[in-house]
């Protein structure tokens, strides 16, 4: 085996994101590093990994969950020829490390690792691990979780709490544009986020809020990431409203947008929180209803037990109590800051150093 990792996995920002802090901090450890991603070859992976520059190999897996009793026994039928496709691209890569990011596509190549006799490490994002890194878990030399109650769900002794991985330049282009964001009196900016594809019902509340805004078009500012279904109609509608607002399909400079935020108004996926832990931000959570293992309501009740965050549940999403989120923290600066403060006090920045790392370690023990 040889000097080259592969990390597995991906298909939602939730997973890629950390995965390519990880994979900067490893190449910048060690110049030379061979790197590639493995993953469905969704459109978000193709457009963000190509930018960044790594190569990526897509190994077609289907997703478990929520595909009914017919579609499990489809997805579990396609698992031995990928399997069989994983081992080929081990053949070709020798790598000394796989490591799995979470995803339906992580699962191939990590059984494959395991047959080929490589070393395999999985980075779970969230507080409830999913169904693949359960079943990677039981196979891995060493799992790394962002939540510390995460390490209960792998077996003992394996586990290693470092949060979860931010990239280095979301944090350096967030502090450049805090710095030049007005007071919070002078002008209130929202940060809107659903994940990176959008939520339609955080869509469909927030824009739904500005008849209760109403009068504080001169002060409130709203940076919206509405997925590419809704983009058109929700950028209307704040128009249409008379307030201030940039709304776009997928916010590429999200660093800047934390920056800027004085709030940040978002699901519970592991991603967002941590990218608004990392940047001292005050969050209001909408959980994810529907997630798999509801592990987005647990992820936020981790930051509201810690008085980090204020939770939403979806159930009580309205126009109505959207606004009210609003206006409480724009009125009441000193709970804003609180939640700041207490983020700050729970971000852990150099996770994706740390976690990297460890790779490199776990690299060098195998060769």
């Amino acid at each position: 085996m040889s000097g080259c990792v592969l990390i597995a996995g991906g298909g939602t920002g939730g997973h890629l994101f950390p995965a390519l802090a990880v994979a900067g901090q490893m190449q910048a450890m060690r110049p030379g590093l061979r790197l590639a991603f493995v993953s469905a070859g969704r459109e978000l992976e193709t457009r963000v990994l190509g930018r960044a520059g790594y190569k990526l190999e897509v190994l077609k897996a289907r997703a478990f969950r929520g595909a009914g009793l017919a579609g499990r026994l489809a997805s579990l039928a396609v698992v031995p020829g990928a399997v069989l496709r994983a081992l080929g691209l081990i053949r070709r890569y020798r790598p000394g490390l796989v490591l799995a990011v979470g995803g339906y596509a992580a699962l191939p190549l990590g059984l494959a690792a395991r047959l080929a006799g490589v070393t395999l490490a999985v980075q779970e994002q969230n507080a409830a691990p999913g169904l693949t890194n359960r079943v990677l878990g039981r196979l891995a030399r060493v799992i790394f979780v962002a939540f510390p109650d995460a390490a209960e769900r792998f077996p003992a002794g394996r586990a290693e709490f470092t949060g979860n991985a931010v990239r280095p330049e979301l944090l350096e282009r967030a502090q450049a544009a805090a710095a030049q964001r007005p007071p919070a009196a002078q002008e209130f900016h929202v940060l809107v986020i659903g994940g990176s594809q959008g939520a339609h019902s955080l869509n469909q509340a927030l824009t739904g809020a500005l008849a209760h805004l109403a009068g504080q078009q001169g002060r409130l500012r709203f940076i919206h990431q509405t997925g590419p279904a809704d983009q058109e109609w929700v950028g209307r509608a704040y128009a249409q409203a008379g307030f201030p607002a940039e709304a776009a399909a997928f916010i590429e400079d999200v660093g800047r947008s934390y920056g800027w935020a004085h709030l940040v108004f978002c699901r519970a996926g592991a991603g967002t929180l941590s990218e608004g832990l990392a940047t001292g931000r005050a969050m209001v959570c909408v959980p994810y209803p529907y997630a798999a293992g509801d592990h987005q309501r647990l992820n936020a009740q981790a930051l509201v037990q810690a008085g980090a965050a204020r939770l939403l549940p979806e159930e009580d999403l309205s126009p109505r109590s959207a606004a009210a989120a609003i206006l409480e923290l724009m009125q009441a600066e000193d709970r804003r800051r609180d939640l700041e403060a207490r983020a700050r006090s729970l971000a852990r920045p150099q996770a994706a150093a740390d976690i990297a790392r460890r790779c490199l370690q776990l690299l060098q023990e195998a060769a």
